[in-house]
């Protein structure tokens, strides 16, 4: 069955704008305890990124070098995983309010329980599933790639190409089909339901795109408006140190005064940056889980027999 485009976009801003203060309630805390901890691992990459602006490029060394891309790397993981965490309880929360299973004022919420792990589970199995396609088609790839090669060199070199796009072309399609719905199915149907939500995506590409667009863009805008405006005005009291114009010709004490000067003017307006992430953060995911859960229930008839409901209780 095909997603109504226009009313499922219509319906996620319908949902963001009355269940407001409930997004609210619900996305703050844990998204607010995400950016904490990412402005903590970042701080604490700090020091040594400092010393290593100080010492020069030519005196890091490669046991150095190699020690704090371990770090940054350790790092961005974690704040992967945290990431992972408070968007699946989230997702959960929202998606409770937008399938009508909870109602109510929620002033606050933090929630491990089960639907949270499981909605962990179905993001990493996609992600596992995605990279073993991956693999598996680069695998093929190079294996038809070398085969080509042995029978003729430019057969090879036009047939790669498409062969890469091909995959790049499905890979997305794939995504896009397979995950838009998992939200709404983990939360619906209790479990991890990839192959359900590839079978409810069918048909629906396109409209899965344009509502994505609808619920992420418009927001998006406004942040990057919102946050360029902010840096800006930080700026304004403190001028840039000008770099040379030449390319390799900017000396080690010129870009450590360039990259001071933008660091003082993020530390002064990052309270009212991460204001704003966090806003979007919130926005974002309400809007979506509006979008999922109207999409959600007119392909599995839910919304027909809402409808009905609705009528019969009319007359």
């Amino acid at each position: 069955m095909h997603i109504a485009f226009e009313r499922t976009i219509a319906s996620a801003y319908r949902f963001g704008a009355a269940n407001c203060l409930a997004i609210l309630g619900i996305a703050w805390l844990p998204f607010l305890l995400f950016l904490v901890a990412v402005v903590l691992l970042v701080v604490s990459m700090l020091p040594e990124l400092s010393s290593l602006m100080a010492m020069g490029t030519d005196t890091w060394g490669e046991a150095r070098l190699a020690e704090f891309v371990l770090s940054v790397m350790t790092k961005t993981f974690l704040i992967l995983l945290l990431f992972l965490l408070v968007y699946a309880m989230v997702t959960v929360g929202l998606m409770r309010r937008a399938l009508g299973q909870e109602s109510g004022r929620v002033f606050i919420y933090f929630s491990l329980g089960a639907e949270t792990w499981r909605m962990i589970g179905a993001f990493v199995l996609l992600l596992l599933l995605a990279a073993a396609a991956v693999i598996a088609y680069c695998m093929g790839v190079a294996l038809i790639s070398f085969l080509l090669g042995k029978i003729s060199a430019p057969l090879q070199n036009f047939v790669l190409p498409f062969l890469i796009l091909g995959g790049l072309v499905f890979g997305i399609y794939a995504i896009v089909r397979a995950q838009f719905f998992l939200p709404a199915v983990v939360v619906a149907e209790g479990h991890i339901g990839i192959r359900r939500s590839w079978h409810l995506g069918r048909g629906n590409f396109w409209r899965i795109v344009g509502i994505v667009l609808a619920v992420s863009l418009p927001a998006y805008t406004v942040l990057t408006v919102l946050n360029s405006i902010v840096v800006q005005l930080a700026l304004s009291g403190q001028p840039l140190p000008m770099l040379a114009v030449t390319p390799g010709k900017v000396s080690p004490d010129e870009l450590r005064r360039y990259l001071a000067a933008w660091l003082a003017a993020f530390r002064s307006v990052f309270p009212i940056m991460a204001l704003l992430q966090l806003l979007y953060m919130m926005a974002v995911t309400g809007l979506s889980a509006g979008a999922i859960a109207t999409a959600y229930k007119q392909v599995t008839g839910h919304d027909a027999d809402a409808s009905s409901a609705s009528t019969r209780v009319t007359e």
